[in-house]
Formats: structure tokens, C-alpha cells, sequence
């Protein structure tokens, strides 16, 4: 899938293109990573160690991205591996559509989903780090911040109508069509939108590529973790990664079984947190350039350790402090998003960049799937217990809230001693 491309446009004509690739891609990843996911999930007789794990499989491929590490110092170019694992990634989920009607025990059904998302998982992430080198040497370094802030409002708002249409269709097309049946269509329609997105993307201009050169694999792993600024990153992107992901696979178990939240409300949550997204991207877009990255982080922090105590006083009939927690992941989430992303590219070298932003995935990658796994077994080791206190009544998953409160808590200290080279001033607008 090759095309000409004239240079003389570039890199704007592809930085537009990105933008409206990217809002395709949204739309795809809101429908096989969402709500429908999970209850696509349950119907196939999931358990809460099996959601955890259902979570931690898309940051255990991040081991695909070592991969893509390797093959780009070996090919030479990002973009035609990108495109074929994203085709190879993005087609797997038909599969999910064959599952309900598979002459099998109910395990090995549920064990053929978790592997389709594994692999498809895999391919994205090989992808997604070649992507995120490629990008890196097409987005001028003094526009970063404004580019993807801007860019991520755009795409974030094409996932956030993803999310809330296949939610109201699926409550609608529900009712019509009882089952495990009544997923299909929306699987078969995220195909449609991955194989849009894929195409757009073959026509992205591709910058030269510079400073990769084939490695070993374990040296490859190596290489990141002997350069101190960029170790000091690993260690606080891990730690992140740690206490968020202990309890990110059980809000929406939350919504679903606890709290009753029919699949139109789930969706309203994540409209309410993309609509804040986009209307506060810019602004920490903007910050990030005059301040940097780490002042934004830390205060991003700071902003979202409270919000999981919000979910303790939710209940069927009080679904306010999910709005809240809804207004306020959409207003701090960006700037944790865009500074992480930022101070990956900023602090990986340019020679052999690929590595450390392989070794980057891999690192956050493993420890989430870590935190999820733990996650899962103490909402599995919980089950069925409760505990009123104070007139609320505790199960479960709130512990796994409690304890990703206090692990973004203790995060605070380690976050004031990263490094960060600051840029020159930026030149010109986007």
C-alpha cells in the first residue's frame, strides 16, 4: 500500500491528514475498548479476576512494541510496518462474531476472546511505537504541545460520539435482539472504521529515518535503562501505571453490576469526560509550552488522586459523584496524557529512539498488567463482601479505589525529582 506524496506540502498536508486518521482510529478503539468490551465479557461468563486480566491484556502487549523497536533498525522504514500490523490487528476482532456460534464449552470461548485481544493488542502496539517514532520526527519539537493537544481534543471528541452512539445503539438494538448476538455489529462496524483509519494513514508522509541501527534484543531492553533521565521516567511511568491499574478494569464492572448504569449512561460518562478533554486540551497544550511538562504533570497528579474516593458514595440512585469524577478525570487526564507523552519524546535521545520509547511501552505495559492482575485477584478474594460504615456500603472494587488513591498520594515526592531539558520558546503557530 504505497503512494506518491509530494513533499513540498509537507509536514502540514500530513499533520492535517493525522488528525483526521487519528479521529477514525478513536471511533474503532472506543468501540473494542470500552463498555461493549466488558459486557461482551460478562455475557461470556467473565469473572472479576477474569476482567482484571481482560484490562491487563492490552498492557501486556505492550511487549509487541520491543519488536517494532527491532524491525525499524532492521527495515529501515515505520510507515509500511505500521500499516500491515494495524490491517493484521484491526481485522482479528471478526473473530469476536464468530465466537457466539463456536460448538464449544463456555471456557474455551471465553479463552478464544482474551487470545483475539491479545494478539490484536500485540499488533497495535508494535505499531504504536513505530507511530510514536515517526511522529516524533514529523511534529516540529517547539509545536508539540499545541499539535497534540489540539490533535487529541479532535480525535478524543470523535471517540467520545464513538462511545456514546455505540452505547445508545446497543440499548436500543438490545431490547430488538437479546444475547450475546447483540455485540456483533458493533465489532464488525469497528472493523470498518480501523480499515478507514489504515488506509488514511498509508498516505501520511514519512521523514527520514535517522539514528536506528539493528540490536539484540536484551540490549535493545538495555539500552533505555542506562541513560539516567530517561531511567528516572521509566521508574515514575511505572509507579503511575502500578496504582492506576490495580483498580482502571473495575470502574466500568462498577457501573455495570453495582451501580446498574444501562450501556447510554456508561457512554454519557465518557461523553462527559471527552467533551472536558476537548475543551481543556489547548489549554494544557499551551501550558506544557511555557512552563513544561513536569510542572503539568505534577499538577495533573495532584488533580486526579482524589477522584477514585468519589465512586465510595456512589450508588443506583446517586450517580452524582460519577458525573463529577467524570468532569474532573476530563479536565486533569489530558495533562497526565500530554506530559508523559511529551517527556518521552523530549528525553529519549534521537539516536536509537526507538528503544527507549519501546523499552518506555514494555516498562508501563508489564507493571499495569501487573497492577491489574493484582486488582483482579483481590476483587476475586473479595467477592461477595461488603462492609457498612459511616452509611455506606463498601464491596469490593472500592478497595481497589482506596488503594490507587493512596498510591497516587505517595506518588507526589517522586514526581518532583524528574529531570526535564526544557525547550526554546516556540517559533511559530500551528
Amino acid at each position: 500500500m504505497t503512494a506518491t506524496i509530494d513533499t513540498r506540502k509537507e509536514p502540514e498536508r500530513s499533520l492535517r491528514l493525522s488528525i483526521i486518521e487519528g479521529s477514525f482510529a478513536s471511533i474503532q478503539t472506543a468501540i473494542v475498548s470500552g463498555a461493549l468490551l466488558t459486557g461482551y465479557a460478562l455475557a461470556l461468563g467473565a469473572n472479576d479476576f477474569q476482567l482484571g486480566f481482560l484490562s491487563g491484556m492490552g498492557t501486556l502487549a505492550t511487549l509487541g512494541a520491543v519488536i517494532g523497536a527491532q524491525q525499524i533498525g532492521r527495515r529501515g522504514r515505520r510507515k509500511p510496518m505500521i500499516v500491515e500490523s494495524l490491517a493484521l490487528g484491526r481485522s482479528l476482532w471478526l473473530l469476536l462474531c464468530l465466537i457466539p456460534f463456536l460448538a464449544v464449552p463456555a471456557p474455551w470461548k471465553l479463552a478464544l476472546f482474551l487470545a483475539v485481544v491479545l494478539v490484536a493488542g500485540l499488533a497495535g502496539q508494535y505499531a504504536d511505537t513505530c507511530w510514536t517514532s515517526w511522529m516524533a520526527d514529523l511534529v516540529p519539537a517547539s509545536i508539540r504541545g499545541r499539535y497534540f493537544s489540539r490533535r487529541g481534543a479532535i480525535v478524543g471528541a470523535f471517540g467520545m460520539a464513538g462511545a456514546f452512539g455505540a452505547g445508545w445503539l446497543y440499548d436500543r438494538f438490545h431490547a430488538e435482539t437479546s444475547g450475546i448476538q447483540s455485540f456483533l455489529p458493533f465489532f464488525i462496524g469497528a472493523v470498518v472504521f480501523g480499515a478507514i483509519s489504515t488506509l488514511l494513514l498509508s498516505r501520511v508522509w514519512e521523514p527520514p529515518l535517522h539514528g536506528e541501527t539493528p540490536r539484540p534484543l536484551l540490549q535493545t531492553l538495555r539500552l533505555p535503562f542506562q541513560h539516567p533521565p530517561f531511567r528516572r521516567l521509566l521508574i515514575v511511568s511505572g509507579l503511575w501505571a502500578l496504582v492506576t491499574g490495580v483498580a482502571v478494569p473495575f470502574y466500568q464492572p462498577q457501573m455495570i453490576k453495582n451501580l446498574h448504569m444501562p450501556f447510554t449512561a456508561i457512554a454519557t460518562y465518557a461523553v462527559i469526560c471527552g467533551a472536558v478533554n476537548l475543551l481543556t486540551q489547548s489549554f494544557w497544550g499551551h501550558l506544557i509550552d511555557r512552563i513544561g511538562n513536569k510542572a503539568i504533570l505534577l499538577i495533573s497528579v495532584i488533580g486526579c488522586t482524589l477522584l477514585p474516593l468519589f465512586w465510595l458514595f456512589a450508588s443506583a440512585d446517586y450517580l452524582l459523584p460519577v458525573w463529577i469524577d467524570a468532569v474532573l478525570t476530563g479536565l486533569f487526564g489530558p495533562g497526565i496524557t500530554l506530559t508523559f507523552f511529551n517527556l518521552v519524546m523530549h528525553t529519549a535521545p534521537r539516536e536509537n529512539r526507538t528503544s527507549y520509547l519501546a523499552a518506555h511501552r514494555i516498562m508501563t505495559g508489564l507493571v499495569a498488567f501487573l497492577g491489574a492482575l493484582l486488582g483482579g485477584w483481590i476483587a476475586q478474594c473479595l467477592a461477595g463482601w461488603h462492609l457498612a460504615v459511616a452509611g455506606l456500603t463498601l464491596v469490593n472494587f472500592h478497595v481497589l479505589f482506596i488503594l490507587t488513591f493512596l498510591g497516587r498520594l505517595l506518588l507526589w515526592p517522586v514526581i518532583r525529582k524528574l529531570d526535564e531539558d526544557r525547550l526554546a520558546p516556540p517559533s511559530h503557530p500551528v
